[in-house]
């Protein structure tokens, strides 16, 4: 049970999927980039969900037994709503970026890398450069499609 001073609620379906009665309508669960399991058609891990959440506003697919009309944004718009949720609404994790290349989502705290102007190149020794990366090479990349090797 919750201990807190909120307006209970009839009822709501809880982080785990189960019906559960003890929450306030202020009190919320925050995965944030913590890893949780639970069967059925719970979540893994946060980027599962942040994945199911891109799926549907590219409008790729609904969970089993939802029913709704599904936007069909292309992968730039849907994550722009993603953003939004990451930096204005603060809701979702601010880890997760869409790669500019292949457009797939990853979880920047464990893979790809940001390119910034910040970024110099390395030469055919492995040492880092005075020369700045090339703009078309800046942005966000998952493992599979950075460009280049570049350092700060």
């Amino acid at each position: 049970m919750v201990n807190c001073t909120g307006k209970m609620n009839d009822g709501v379906y809880n982080c785990y999927g189960e019906y559960d009665r003890s929450l306030c309508y202020h009190c919320t669960f925050n995965a944030g980039d913590k890893e949780f399991e639970k069967t059925g058609n719970m979540f893994k891990s946060y980027k599962d969900a942040m994945d199911e959440l891109f799926s549907f506003l590219k409008g790729e697919g609904l969970p089993e037994g939802m029913r709704c009309k599904m936007p069909k944004l292309p992968p730039d718009m849907a994550f722009t709503v993603i953003w939004f949720l990451q930096e204005h609404m603060s809701c979702l994790s601010t880890s997760i970026e869409m790669c500019q290349s292949c457009k797939c989502l990853y979880d920047s705290d464990s893979e790809g890398q940001h390119i910034s102007d910040e970024h110099r190149l390395y030469d055919d020794d492995d040492n880092l450069t005075d020369k700045p990366v090339p703009k078309k090479y800046r942005g966000d990349w998952c493992d599979s499609c950075i460009p280049v090797r570049c350092g700060v």
